[in-house]
């Protein structure tokens, strides 16, 4: 109901798994199917998975994901127009994301989606093991994807965020100054963000995970009103300036 407001928008649905899903993959496959035909009138965009390289999402390895997403090798048969995305690694971890884009599995990926977090450095420019800032990162990922038997050469980044200060228990490290920043310091990392991501040439979308959250979201929700905090404010600058990301 409320993704059928937004008629005019392109809306991507992130199909979440959970151990029961690994135990029996055919409720896997049950769901997936359900959702897709819910959807079908909305959109036909599903990202299959999410954060498949952390074990509270049911993945206790990454075969386990990759055999969920050979049990979607056959979709296509009953939804001929349906956009499969996935990969789904979360953080920077270039050797599994190598495993999910080239193998020899059955399934196939119309677009790669990477939750591509980068907080735990501060600034997007930072480097992380000696080498890979925002910037080199989607290099590598990219290049792995171009590589890829498994994936057409579409890539998404489907989460990242900065998680703001003294907004527990709204966000589980607010305590840690290293990977958690104020409000304006949010708004100017989001800024460098997009306009790196958009400089490669290489990323087609990203989504800031999330809109109203008051812990690392654009609005605060707390105090019984909704408050646009300055990541909002820079994030709808991106989308309306024509110049910002030059």
């Amino acid at each position: 109901e409320f993704a059928s407001k937004f008629p005019e928008k392109k809306i991507l649905v992130n199909i979440l798994q959970n151990r029961a899903n690994i135990i029996d993959p055919d409720s896997w496959m049950t769901a997936v199917s359900k959702i897709i035909e819910l959807f079908s009138p909305i959109t036909n965009e599903f990202q299959l998975g999410n954060a498949a390289n952390r074990s509270k999402w049911g993945c206790n390895h990454i075969g386990d994901y990759l055999t969920l997403l050979d049990n979607t090798k056959d979709l296509r048969k009953t939804f001929p127009d349906v956009c499969l995305a996935g990969s789904s690694i979360i953080d920077f971890e270039p050797l599994l994301t190598l495993r999910t884009l080239i193998n020899f599995h059955k399934y196939k990926l119309d677009a790669c989606t990477s939750l591509l977090y980068v907080n735990r450095r501060g600034s997007p420019y930072n480097r992380q093991f000696g080498i890979f800032n925002l910037e080199r990162k989607i290099q590598l990922i990219s290049s792995l994807l171009r590589l890829s038997n498994r994936s057409s050469n579409h890539l998404w980044i489907t989460e990242t965020n900065w998680p703001l200060l003294n907004t527990k228990p709204f966000t589980p490290n607010s305590g840690n100054q290293r990977s958690t920043v104020n409000e304006n310091t949010q708004a100017d990392y989001l800024s460098e963000y997009y306009k790196i991501a958009w400089k490669t040439n290489k990323v087609e979308r990203v989504y800031w995970w999330q809109l109203i959250q008051a812990g690392y979201g654009l609005v605060d929700h707390r105090f019984s009103k909704l408050r646009k905090m300055p990541s909002y404010f820079a994030f709808k600058r991106l989308c309306n300036e024509d110049t910002s990301l030059s």
